[in-house]
C-alpha cells in the first residue's frame, strides 16, 4: 500500500459482541466499537502491511471473538493492492 497524509483505514468486522471497527491511523475515535491502531505510515512510499484483525479486536477484549470481516475504507489518501484475508 501506498499512503499520503493524514489517512485512516478501517476494517469492519462482525464480533461475538456486536460490529466493531478496527482502525489504523492517527485520531481518536471516542465511540466504543472502534478500536484505534496508532500507526504512522511513510509518506507516499510503497510498504507491504500485514495484520492479525483477530488480536487487535482481543486487545480490547479478550473474550470477543471474530466471526467475519465485512468491509474495508480508506479515508484520506492513498493506493491498496493484493488485499489478502487468510
Amino acid at each position: 500500500m501506498k499512503i499520503a497524509g493524514k489517512t485512516k483505514i478501517y476494517i469492519s468486522a462482525t464480533t461475538s459482541k456486536g460490529q466493531k471497527y478496527v482502525t489504523y491511523g492517527t485520531g481518536n475515535e471516542q465511540e466504543k466499537e472502534y478500536i484505534l491502531t496508532e500507526t504512522d505510515y511513510p509518506e507516499n512510499k510503497w510498504i507491504t502491511e500485514q495484520r492479525n484483525i483477530e488480536s487487535e479486536i482481543k486487545k480490547t477484549d479478550a473474550e470477543n471473538e471474530l466471526y467475519s470481516i465485512d468491509g474495508f475504507l480508506i479515508r484520506g489518501k492513498g493506493r491498496i493492492y493484493d488485499i489478502k484475508v487468510s
